[in-house]
């Protein structure tokens, strides 16, 4: 029996006040005082109580949005604005990471593509001085393997081209534009989902400094946040509860809380509250700054899934180094034997047959891109590459609203 949308939020949340004693102290204390002012609501109330089951939803959802924020990004700041209840705890963790959160915001980006359906993929960092790493399932939109190398896909109109925008925050028009001139290196899909991009300098503004790669394999409850840019899904069944945790703003870039859940299958499990758009978006250690995964999918309430830094270094190494990561083995193919003449007393023939099956453990989840709508125009707005510039009405550029998958807890 499918489990009701209270229950999963109830499980979520006991997961999450087990593993963080007095985050889960704080988000008890939430939960009393809600259940109290709705006692006192009913009874003063003309018009009768509130079902037993409205009232326990709309708590638990007050409660998940103080334990797993998802937070505004403005002037390279993630704003420690909490709604319904102020969480201290966050405030004062997020607070004492603020240098850390800072360098790393500004190396994360948006991924823009022309002559596509949508007009941005999902997030990117830089993690070199000129490297920007995403999802190999985002670089793929726009970029495809040819002989030894990789190019551009053929797209609407024109060959696509991609662009990163380190800005593109809530209540902001101005964008921070560089050209991705040069897929390095996308993953074959046997692989993690890794792409390397190649970053052109501007005139007149610099890259922020890239986020360091941790060495160190992550921990179980390690306090880490995810920096990208959610996207609203359609898809989701939940869309009130989608929509209450997010704020009803998409498409910018947001600081979202949380913790290392465990690792599994040679992937790091988060709990932060990530939608699609969110691809290829920073796992990044509160501690000490540094990127201990690279996000890449996820289930609604459920689990998130990333790829660990050492293995994007290790990727990052043999692209460096012109060594390619192996690739799955051909298949061979068997001619036909030559027709045999049998005695019709009977012949006995052997034959030697080998069958090998592979298997490789992949969650199951869905990829993050943005689901696709139909196109509609951009307004104007100010780009900074060295100085600022205003887009004219006469160069609008379109743009599918993008809404994607998932992954909340």
């Amino acid at each position: 029996m499918a489990r009701s949308l209270e229950e999963r939020l109830k499980e979520t949340l006991a997961g999450v006040e087990g593993s963080d004693s007095k985050l889960g102290e704080e988000l008890r204390a939430v939960r009393d005082g809600r259940a109290r002012a709705e006692a006192g609501a009913v009874r003063e109330s003309l018009r009768g109580p509130v079902g037993p089951d409205g009232g326990d939803l709309a708590r638990e959802t007050i409660v998940l949005r103080t334990g797993r924020p998802v937070l505004a990004v403005v002037n390279d700041e993630a704003q420690l604005e909490f709604r319904d209840v102020e969480s201290e705890v966050w405030r004062s963790r997020l607070q004492a990471a603020k240098e850390a959160l800072g360098k790393a915001i500004r190396a994360v980006g948006r991924i823009e593509v022309e002559h596509h359906d949508l007009d941005w993929l999902g997030t990117g960092w830089l993690v070199a001085d000129d490297l920007v790493v995403t999802n190999r399932h985002v670089a793929h939109e726009f970029g495809l393997r040819r002989g030894e190398g990789f190019v551009f896909r053929q797209g609407i109109g024109g060959r696509m081209a991609a662009r990163i925008d380190f800005l593109e925050e809530i209540g902001g028009s101005t964008s921070r534009e560089f050209k991705l001139s040069k897929i390095l290196h996308i993953e074959d899909d046997n692989g993690p989902d890794v792409a390397f991009l190649k970053v052109d300098q501007v005139s007149g503004d610099s890259l922020a400094a890239p986020i360091q790669l941790a060495t160190t394999t992550p921990r179980s409850q390690q306090r880490v946040a995810v920096i990208g840019y959610p996207a609203s899904d359609s898809r989701i069944p939940e869309q009130d509860l989608m929509r209450q945790i997010f704020g009803n703003v998409f498409d910018k870039k947001r600081v979202a809380p949380g913790q290392v859940t465990r690792l599994e299958g040679g992937l790091v499990l988060h709990d932060c509250s990530t939608l699609g758009g969110n691809s290829g978006s920073v796992v990044l250690d509160l501690e000490t700054g540094e990127a201990v995964a690279l996000h890449f999918s996820g289930r609604f309430l459920e689990a998130n899934f990333a790829v660990p830094a050492q293995t994007v270094s290790e990727v990052l190494r043999g692209v460096r180094e012109g060594v390619s990561r192996p690739s799955p083995a051909p298949r061979r193919t068997v001619e036909p034997a030559a027709a045999v003449d049998l005695d019709p007393s009977g012949t006995d023939i052997t034959i030697p047959l080998r069958i090998q099956v592979r298997l490789r453990p992949r969650p199951q989840t869905t990829t993050m891109l943005p689901t696709r709508r139909s196109p509609r125009r951009r307004g104007p707005r100010t780009t900074q590459t060295g100085r600022a510039m205003r887009r004219t009405s006469s160069e609008p550029r379109s743009r599918s609203r993008p809404s994607t998958t998932t992954a909340t807890s």
